[in-house]
């Protein structure tokens, strides 16, 4: 039975997205015939909607019916599901997710043995149980065995995420701690609420409270973060995840910086960093911070050089920091998206890295490395090369 009584304690635990390494192998999924028709269980230990039918979790089987009570449908060992004791339902994109466990008797003591999660896209016809061991968590580690039991799984789909990160699986297991899955579930990840907690159960002690976890659910009313709520027997935590985009200082390396001239508040009082992966804008004080990247109009990754004229924001960017120039980007909505200057090839390739802005009067100068000197008089929609000698126009001058 899920322990319902927790100390409550708080902890916010910002986890930016990294990816999650590990390809998924499954079983191969078998066909089974259909559910059986009887009811399993009077004790119901999860309830869902899914596929416009009532799906419940008892400790003999998968029971559900499909119109609305007057027939009643079973799955278990005998025609589908890996076992039939039952501890987590979650239902989402017309995939339902169940945790499936069996008992053994070790001596004269019955012990519950986790078999892992598994699912089925198509109503129970085929079933797939995904294999964890596979994926690294093997051993002490391991998803499956003594105290593994999946108590609780949670999910969200980001429509909205333009990296296509969005999917978000969850789970929480009492000795297995909780893990998290960002691509609908073919990679997986443990999560901690903190360093000292990681360190722990990876350690081969005995896991501090705060590693078993029995209940989850995932809170989407925060826009552009997820934040994931973990009930665990050393009380109630709280992870936040956020796109690097929206939330984070990304820069590492910082190659420039530029500032609004165009102020009228304290809220347009906008700080940009050319940084080497991306460009980051703060305000002179700090956070927030947003950074933009190749899927934001960025022609290259590693941004050289930055200067803001004009409501404008230009960048140079190359593919590396001892890569070719890929070009300039402007942003005309202050550093919100920006847009490659694919035209402006003078400043493309091998040895024509954009190195620096100047500004001189209305005059914008560009430096562009062996490509040379550019001035623009139109805050960078179209430039003229500027020559040490206007009649020699050849790569030497």
């Amino acid at each position: 039975m899920r322990k319902k009584t927790y100390f409550i304690t708080w902890l916010v635990a910002a986890i930016l997205l990294t990816t999650m390494p590990a390809e998924l192998r499954c079983e191969l999924a078998t066909y089974y015939d259909e559910p059986d028709t009887a009811f399993a269980s009077n004790i119901a230990i999860d309830i869902i909607e899914h596929n416009d039918g009532i799906w419940f979790a008892t400790g003999e089987g998968l029971s559900f019916t499909l119109d609305s009570g007057a027939t009643w449908l079973l799955y278990r060992s005998s025609n589908g599901l890996v076992s039939e004791n039952l501890s987590a339902l979650f239902s989402i994109d017309g995939r339902l997710w169940v945790a499936t466990n069996h008992e053994v008797t070790v001596g004269d003591q019955l012990i519950t043995m986790s078999d892992g999660i598994s699912y089925t896209d198509n109503g129970g016809d085929f079933w797939t149980q995904v294999d964890f061991d596979a994926l690294g968590f093997e051993g002490e580690y391991s998803l499956w065995g003594v105290d593994r039991t999946v108590y609780d799984i949670a999910g969200w789909d980001n429509v909205d995420d333009p990296a296509g990160l969005g999917q978000w699986r969850s789970f929480a297991a009492f000795a297995g701690g909780m893990l998290a899955s960002r691509d609908g579930g073919t990679n997986w990840r443990r999560i901690f609420p903190s360093q000292t907690d990681s360190i722990n159960y990876f350690s081969g002690l005995p896991l501090n409270y705060a590693n078993r976890a029995f209940s989850c659910v995932a809170d989407t009313t925060h826009g552009d973060s997820l934040y994931l709520w973990s009930g665990t027997a050393d009380g109630l935590y709280q992870y936040i995840f956020a796109l690097p985009r929206e939330k984070q200082y990304a820069a590492k390396r910082v190659n420039a910086i530029a500032y609004s001239d165009v102020a009228t508040n304290d809220d347009d009082n906008y700080l940009f960093y050319a940084g080497d992966v991306g460009v980051t804008r703060g305000i002179r004080t700090g956070g927030p911070y947003i950074s933009r990247f190749v899927i934001d109009g960025l022609p290259g990754a590693y941004v050289s050089s930055i200067i803001v004229l004009g409501g404008k924001v230009l960048v140079g960017t190359m593919d590396g920091a001892d890569g070719s120039s890929t070009g300039l980007a402007v942003s005309t909505d202050m550093g919100d998206s920006y847009q490659a200057q694919s035209l402006f090839t003078d400043v493309i390739g091998a040895d024509r890295e954009i190195s620096d802005f100047a500004t001189m009067g209305s005059r914008l100068y560009l430096a562009g490395e062996e490509a040379g000197l550019f001035v623009s008089a139109d805050t960078g929609q179209s430039w003229t090369h500027m020559w040490v000698d206007a009649t020699d126009t050849t790569a030497t001058n």
